[in-house]
């Protein structure tokens, strides 16, 4: 009986120090992680944001270059705001029609 009762106690408290150490060892390694997701998601984050500022910045550098090609030097040049279309035909002409 006694060894009957001394192997009860060792499998119980075998049994419940195994489960103790797993859960807290499963809470530990959750709390990392959730951390480093939460971390690496702040990270893509900062990074997108930085991406598409500086793709702004360059998109508007391009754009202010096309437009600095586009217009002319002369003031006396400028774009009427007729169009194209217009442009050629008073051109042809001489005349608007």
């Amino acid at each position: 009986m006694k060894r009957l009762t001394w192997f009860v106690l060792g499998l119980v408290s075998g049994v419940g120090s195994s489960i103790w150490a797993y859960l807290r060892f499963r809470r530990a390694a959750s709390r990392p992680a959730a951390e480093r997701v939460a971390g690496a998601l702040a990270d893509t984050a900062r990074s997108g944001v930085d991406g598409a500022k500086r793709f702004i910045d360059d998109a508007r550098t391009q754009i202010l270059r096309a437009e600095s090609e586009i217009r002319p030097a002369n003031p006396d040049e400028r774009d009427t705001g007729l169009g194209d279309d217009a442009v050629r035909r008073e051109s042809a002409s001489g005349a608007r029609r």
